[in-house]
């Protein structure tokens, strides 16, 4: 489980092996972007700062940190490994220009541009083939479509799903490698997954109030229902393995680091 306390920029991690860590890295105007830019398969504390379009990154392989300019202030990042060289390449969403900008890092930090989407769009990327590289894909709101680039096949794909007001939660959920399309429904607490291996599922796990938190928490390659519940500072995590968890971990205002996109978008 992991927080991030916008009032003084830093991070706190409850690690399930190694005990709590924390970390002062970012500012109250930061936008999240925590990923595996080093390749030791361990998420890395970053953050893209607008109003200087850089992304700062505290790598967890030899602790060090490192900044990269890529971006605009009204982008939103959306870091994945695009390349497949086990590593997530710096990337952001423009949503002005429906572009994706990306930094391979497999390719000598080549950048690439491609347009995809339309005003009003959401970045949603994942795996959705499952052959190891992130695919480009948005959410339209207006229409509740998913639209993805597959990187597999080279080929476009569509899905409509979803509705008015809800929270894009992608992952793994079937343990299939796959990213599955999902949504957390704020009005409801209800959890609705299309699951890549056949069939749709829906779940009540929270109250409106709660942020949504989704990760795979008991180590099973599965992606666990979770939320963050800011009026007790509780996580409440509906494992795949294990079952329901509650644990007290953050404060009020802080965002859980799990979803980053509810404080990207």
């Amino acid at each position: 489980m992991a927080v991030f306390r916008p009032t003084y920029g830093n991070w706190y991690v409850n690690r399930s092996h190694d005990g709590f860590y924390g970390q002062n890295f970012g500012n109250s105007t930061d936008k999240l972007a925590p990923a595996d830019y080093d390749g030791d398969k361990k998420t890395d504390v970053a953050v893209y700062r607008p109003a200087s379009g850089v992304f700062f990154i505290y790598r967890s392989s030899d602790g060090g940190d490192g900044s990269a300019y890529w971006g605009l202030p009204e982008d939103i990042p959306c870091p994945a490994d695009f390349d497949g060289d086990g590593k997530a390449d710096i990337a952001i969403y423009r949503p002005s220009t429906s572009q994706f900008w990306i930094r391979r890092s497999g390719s000598g930090n080549a950048p690439l541009v491609i347009q995809y989407g339309t005003t009003g769009d959401q970045p949603v990327v994942g795996d959705y083939d499952g052959d190891g590289k992130g695919d480009i894909a948005v959410y339209r709101p207006s229409n509740n479509i998913w639209y993805m680039h597959l990187s597999a096949t080279n080929t476009d794909t569509a899905t409509q799903f979803g509705a008015v007001g809800d929270k894009t939660v992608q992952g793994d959920y079937d343990g299939d490698g796959k990213t599955d399309v999902a949504v957390y429904r704020t009005v409801t607490g209800v959890w609705f997954i299309v699951n890549s291996t056949g069939g749709y599922t829906s779940y009540q796990f929270g109250f409106p109030a709660d942020t949504p938190a989704p990760a795979d928490y008991d180590g099973d390659g599965k992606m666990d229902m979770a939320i963050f519940r800011p009026g007790e500072n509780n996580f409440w995590i509906n494992g795949s393995k294990n079952g329901v968890l509650v644990i007290g971990w953050g404060v009020s205002t802080d965002v859980p680091i799990a979803n980053a996109y509810v404080r990207n978008q």
